[in-house]
């Protein structure tokens, strides 16, 4: 079995022999959103679960995880967004922490 894995901006070929069975698992492709703000907004507005920010209204503090800069996440896109949201939550700034996750990747 051939198959290409990405590593960095280029593409690794690799073959396993014919003897060892494998399965290629891949996430399906999901087009570019048209306003990625707006579905932002929509994801605050309606988190999964059931809690709202606004049940942490007045939170001593609050901790933000995100991803490393190795990892194709638009941080620019949906950091700015969460911190207005805490913000009206009245949570401020300074109680903030911000986590950046640089896993053993």
């Amino acid at each position: 079995m051939k198959f290409q894995l990405p590593y960095g901006r280029a593409l690794l070929e690799a073959e396993l022999p014919p003897h060892l069975a494998a399965d290629l698992l891949e996430p399906p492709q999901v087009p570019a959103a048209d306003d990625p703000l707006a579905l932002v907004g929509a994801a605050l507005a309606n988190p999964l679960g059931g809690a709202r920010l606004e049940d942490f209204r007045g939170a001593a503090s609050v901790g933000v995880a995100g991803n490393d800069k190795t990892r194709p996440v638009p941080i620019h896109l949906l950091l700015p967004p969460l911190l207005d949201a805490l913000a009206a939550a009245g949570i401020s700034r300074q109680a903030v922490t911000l986590l950046v996750a640089v896993g053993l990747h």
